[in-house]
């Protein structure tokens, strides 16, 4: 009986963001990051859907994760990365988990479940993506690949990040330069941005080298950051190596 109090709240919660959210063009966050203006710079921007229509994946649920993503993108906005600091996504949306709360779909390893506060995944996954355009180091993280194709759109090179009560997303800036994170959804689009201070000339690209299985399945990623400077490679490291079922 408690189970189908909470799916009913959950539907009409849904129904109710789906019509608010509709009629307005974006749900930001403060622009706390202003007094750091000098971060003007723009390192990287990623995007991805929250929604998916061309799915029979339950609206319901999507919308549910949409929610708790909004959330979360609420305390994200305008981190702030000094040097020497270390930046981590549980430790940034710990005061607002119990906002969190809403039933949806997310995956574990390569199986969907339906769960409490889900749909963060996607969101720590952007964060990879977008943050390993800078100089930042990753420290922590939980990501393996994922196999089921229909959800690549909403997953950024095929693979998931995870963060729990026991594993975070954590990088470290061993930079002198200051780093600034910004996060918004607009529509129905998650829009992830990180900006820096540093004017220096160095350009950061990812090269993604993918390896296939016998039945042609991407089973590793790996990510290697490309430093130029004045189109010559300065530097070269691997940030982030997956395989199918870490």
């Amino acid at each position: 009986m408690m189970i189908e109090k909470t799916l009913v709240k959950n539907s009409l919660s849904a129904f109710i963001d789906s019509v608010l959210i509709g009629l307005s063009k974006s749900v930001r966050a403060d622009n706390t990051y202003s007094k750091y203006d000098n971060c003007d710079i723009l390192v990287a921007r990623e995007k991805s859907n929250t929604i998916n229509r061309y799915t029979n994946k339950s609206i319901v649920y999507q919308y549910n994760n949409k929610n708790n993503i909004i959330c979360a993108v609420k305390a994200l906005n305008g981190t702030v990365i000094k040097p020497n600091e270390r930046f981590s996504f549980y430790d940034s949306i710990r005061d607002c988990r119990d906002k969190i709360y809403r039933e949806g779909i997310d995956i574990e390893g390569d199986i969907e479940v339906v769960g409490h506060g889900r749909g963060l995944s996607q969101l720590t996954t952007q964060l990879v993506a977008t943050l390993v355009h800078s100089n930042l180091e990753l420290i922590e993280h939980r990501s393996s690949i994922l196999s089921r194709r229909e959800y690549n759109v909403n997953y950024p090179c095929g693979f998931v990040t995870i963060v729990d009560h026991i594993w975070d997303l954590v990088f470290e800036n061993n930079t002198d330069d200051t780093y600034v994170i910004r996060a918004v959804v607009e529509g129905d689009e998650l829009i992830t941005e990180l900006y820096t201070n540093s004017s220096e000339k160095e350009v950061i690209e990812l090269d993604i080298q993918r390896k296939y299985n016998e039945n042609k399945k991407v089973n590793k990623l790996t990510f290697v950051r490309n430093i130029y400077s004045e189109d010559v490679i300065v530097s070269s490291d691997e940030v982030l190596s997956l395989e199918d079922g870490i």
